[in-house]
């Protein structure tokens, strides 16, 4: 009976590895205020950690800057600035591009 259920949930495991694998990795780059170069960067990293679909968060003090790699299935840029935005962080896209076809400004 035991080899049956270690069976099941070994397949189990196998038909979903296809479906977890399959999600887009994405990263966003984002501006943050920070005043404090102890405290504000592990503040800024445990704040989008926790949101679901998050892999990864690297601060740089130095340049003012978040970047985070995540499941765009799962979160959004707009989910990590409204989690800033609720901690009474002010953060903003740092690499907010024109949409292809559009053309930069003054041009």
């Amino acid at each position: 009976m035991a080899g049956r259920t270690l069976a099941l949930v070994v397949a189990g495991v196998v038909a979903l590895t296809p479906m977890m694998t399959a999600a887009a990795e994405t990263t966003a780059v984002l501006s943050a205020a920070m005043s404090c170069p102890m405290s504000d960067p592990p503040v800024l990293r445990r704040l989008l950690q926790r949101l679901p679909g998050v892999t990864s968060v690297e601060v740089s003090y130095d340049d003012k800057t978040v970047t985070v790699v995540y499941d765009d299935a799962l979160s959004s840029p707009e989910d990590f600035l409204a989690a800033y935005e609720d901690f009474g962080i002010e953060a903003g896209l740092a690499d907010a591009m024109p949409a292809e076809g559009d053309a930069p400004a003054g041009r």
